[in-house]
């Protein structure tokens, strides 16, 4: 009988275990989420350039001026997005909206090895001619 206790109990030990693992795993997730979407409370801006809007904790944007770059597609839009502690991969998604607020689609951009506090230019380019507006949904650091 003892050895089926010990057994069941060192069942429930790894059981409690995995839970606690998996509850970690999910909270972290949904903050990472947060973060990349956005969505997440930022806390601190000391660090965020004069010009720049931060987008989260670890990262800023601003829409560069219209007419300083060019592009080869119909519709396009730069942006230049600033990492707080620098990025190995940094990935930029925007929603394509219609002037009636549609969205009819998105567009992307990445960059590699930017530096901390060190501008990367994305280049946010469309064939789609009905988007009105570029509406960023996702900015990734890692």
């Amino acid at each position: 009988m003892k050895i089926i206790g010990n057994i069941l109990g060192t069942i429930g030990v790894l059981f409690i275990g995995m839970v606690g693992c998996t509850a970690l795993f999910a909270n972290s997730y949904n903050n990472v989420t947060k973060e990349s979407e956005g969505t997440a409370e930022v806390t601190d801006t000391s660090w965020v350039p004069a010009g720049y809007t931060a987008w989260n904790n670890e990262v800023a944007l601003k829409w560069s001026e219209p007419g300083s770059y060019s592009c080869d597609s119909p519709r396009c839009l730069q942006a230049e997005v600033v990492s707080k502690d620098g990025c190995d991969s940094l990935y930029m998604e925007v929603a394509l909206v219609d002037a009636a607020g549609n969205n009819v689609g998105y567009t992307n951009e990445t960059s590699s090895g930017v530096k901390p506090l060190q501008k990367a230019i994305l280049l946010l380019d469309t064939y789609q001619e009905n988007a009105a507006r570029f509406e960023p949904s996702k900015i990734s650091c890692y």
